[in-house]
């Protein structure tokens, strides 16, 4: 079964279009479940919209898919959730 995950990211998304290809491969078994940033306009929201991948912008929003993947990990003992990216916060410390 794969790994669900949710990326975290803010800029050209080198990494997360890597984690793409590789699933699409079949070379890693994850199920990328979006993809969240904090920067508008940032390239790596056109990589995941060209992979059909939900990709919502802002650091509340990221506060929430973390706060959801972190109690998911609680909730399901073998780990079934990760989230992968840079903790990414506005510049404003939220």
């Amino acid at each position: 079964m794969a790994l669900k995950i949710a990326i975290l990211a803010s800029g050209s998304g080198t990494n997360a279009q890597s984690m793409i290809d590789k699933a699409a491969q079949g070379v890693l078994d994850i199920d990328i479940r979006l993809i969240a940033g904090n920067r508008p306009g940032a390239k790596v929201f056109e990589r995941a919209e060209k992979a059909g991948i939900p990709h919502p912008v802002g650091s509340a929003l990221q506060h929430q898919v973390k706060a959801q993947a972190q109690q998911e990990n609680q909730h399901h003992s073998g780990g079934d959730v990760g989230l992968l990216g840079k903790a990414l916060f506005s510049h404003d410390g939220a």
